[in-house]
This record gives structure tokens, C-alpha cells and sequence, in this order.
């Protein structure tokens, strides 16, 4: 999701079919692009890519959904749906670096220089969310209240082109 994303993330570059921003599946996944099933058929080209970016880039589809699902939802406040958002994604990062460091998961020669970098932006990044969450939780400054209102309009659907066909029935309801 492009309004979540910090801009150092954008120094990790591509790698196989699942490591890098904006990429998942072998293709281009723009923000709010949901996964297909024919994309989780989509396998990794090693360890890394398989057991490790496959399974993040899986975990990130799945809180988008539910974050939007929740952002919508009139009954959900907003600074608490974004708080859960970033908590989860902290969590998913971290679950990334732990992946990423077992012995078995590691890239081919040609992806360790990148599996290195991608471990280190994701460290700064949990960071990063966690004090996002915790940002939403208190409420921090003017500014940051000024864009979670932003946010907060039924503008941001059309701002991430996501469609609400797309925010499967089955996910259990996000509670405060």
C-alpha cells in the first residue's frame, strides 16, 4: 500500500518472483493489487524467494484486505484499524528477518547481496511501523491526525483502486 510504504524501502531491489517492492508473482503488483489464486501457484526461484519473500508477500496481501475491510467499516475507528495495520505488518517483517536467517533459506549466489540488504531495510521498517502504531494509538501531533483524516474519506478506495469485490467475505471481523 503506496501511503504506508517508506521511501528507503525503495532502494531493495528485484529478485526471482517474490523479493523486492512491488513485485510479487513474477509481475508487477501495484498497491491494492490483491493475489490471484493462479498467483500463489507462482513458486519462488530458491530457498529465499520461496520460504521467505513468498510467504511476506502472502502475509501482506492478507492484513491489506483486512485493514481495508476494517478502514471501511463504520463501526471501526480509524486510528485504531491503521495502529493494527502497522502492528501487523511489524510482525510480518519480523517474521521475514527471522526466515531469512535460518540456514536453509538461503538466496542463490546472485540474490545473497540483496537477501542481506532485504534483512536490513526490513529491521528499520518493523521500527518504522511500530512507531506508526503507536503514533495512531496516541493520537501524535496535528500533522499526522491531518492525514489519518485524509485517509479516512471513501476517496482513499479510488486512491488505491481497490475494489470492494476484492475484500473476501470470509475474513473475520477486525474488533477494537
Amino acid at each position: 500500500m503506496a501511503f504506508v510504504t517508506p521511501s528507503f524501502l525503495k532502494k531493495l531491489t528485484r529478485y526471482g518472483n517474490w523479493t523486492g517492492p512491488g513485485w510479487s508473482a513474477g509481475r508487477l503488483s501495484p498497491p491494492g493489487d490483491a493475489l490471484t489464486e493462479e498467483d500463489l501457484l507462482v513458486p519462488g526461484v530458491d530457498a529465499f524467494d520461496e520460504n521467505v519473500s513468498k510467504p511476506h508477500d502472502i502475509a501482506y496481501d492478507r492484513l491489506q484486505r483486512r485493514f481495508l475491510a476494517a478502514f471501511i467499516d463504520p463501526t471501526i475507528d480509524k486510528y485504531t484499524a491503521l495502529a493494527n495495520y502497522f502492528d501487523a505488518l511489524a510482525k510480518a517483517d519480523k517474521a521475514f528477518i527471522r526466515a531469512a536467517k535460518q540456514p536453509g533459506n538461503l538466496a542463490a549466489e546472485a540474490g545473497r547481496p540483496i537477501q542481506t540488504n532485504a534483512v536490513d531495510l526490513f529491521r528499520v521498517k518493523s521500527a518504522w511501523e511500530e512507531t506508526r502504531a503507536a503514533e495512531c494509538l496516541r493520537g501524535w501531533g496535528p500533522n499526522f491526525a491531518d492525514r489519518i483524516k485524509r485517509l479516512s474519506r471513501p476517496k482513499i478506495l479510488v486512491e488505491l483502486d481497490w475494489p470492494a469485490r476484492t475484500i473476501p467475505k470470509d475474513l473475520p471481523r477486525i474488533t477494537t
